[in-house]
């Protein structure tokens, strides 16, 4: 029988030998130097998203949107997978209890969503280097904007597959995981938040997140972040108390 610490250890030998991952990651990591790169780009045109002569447009065009849902996608699909397939009752029947078995899939995915998270941060960063003009330093870090955008971003991810590996292991199916990440992302929360006064959108998961990210002065960073911690922590205790009492097949 495998202890947490066994258990994690093997579930991350199989997350760097999946093909998945090792595919997803790099093209991530691509995908968000390309956008960097076109934001970049409309410096000193009619479209320019932001002033990269600043500090605070060079953490403008940081700012990633896309990562942490491309890990979602990824990590959603990867242990629903193992949920169709029945790989996942191996680890059941190897750990010593069933909540270490979505534990060590929770800590793994905090690893990916990090690891992966920092690439893609330093490609976006090497991208927008690059792309400033002659006579432009960089200074993304002179302005808290640029820095909340890289820690945001790597945070940002995290927080995207520990939400996606436990709704994987809630509803154990990759399709159905998927589709209450992005449902809830991109049609729930903002129909429900069209409803409410502006003053609770803070308070919403998605929101929060996007406030941390983005660093909006209209939010409060700190508190966007307390929220989002508690919202993630809630969300891995829920996971963890349902998979100990409930049969895993």
């Amino acid at each position: 029988m495998m202890s947490l610490s066994q258990q994690v250890r093997a579930d991350v030998r199989t997350a760097t030998a999946s093909r998945t991952l090792r595919v997803a990651s790099p093209l991530i990591a691509a995908a968000a130097a390309l956008v960097t790169l076109g934001l970049a780009a409309s410096h000193g045109t009619t479209t320019e998203v932001a002033d990269l002569a600043t500090a605070w447009g060079q953490g403008e065009v940081l700012v990633d949107p896309l990562t942490g849902l491309f890990l979602a996608a990824v990590l959603a699909s990867f242990w629903g997978g193992a949920h169709r397939d029945g790989a996942i009752l191996w680890h059941y029947l190897a750990g010593e209890r069933r909540w270490h078995v979505a534990a060590s899939a929770i800590a793994v995915g905090t690893l990916v969503g990090v690891g992966v998270g920092v690439v893609a941060t330093l490609a976006k960063i090497v991208a927008l280097v690059a792309a400033l003009p002659d006579g432009v330093a960089a200074a993304w870090w002179e302005s808290s904007h640029g820095t909340w955008a890289v820690g945001g971003a790597v945070f940002a991810a995290a927080t995207l597959t520990v939400t996606a590996t436990c709704l994987a292991f809630v509803v154990r199916n990759a399709a159905a995981a998927l589709g209450v990440v992005f449902g809830w992302i991109l049609l729930v929360e903002p129909l429900v938040v069209s409803l409410v006064p502006g003053e609770w959108r803070a308070w919403f998961p998605g929101h929060a997140l996007i406030a941390v990210r983005n660093h909006v002065e209209s939010v409060d960073t700190s508190t966007a972040l307390v929220t989002s911690l508690a919202y993630t922590a809630a969300l891995v205790v829920a996971t963890l108390l349902l998979v100990e009492r409930r049969d895993p097949a």
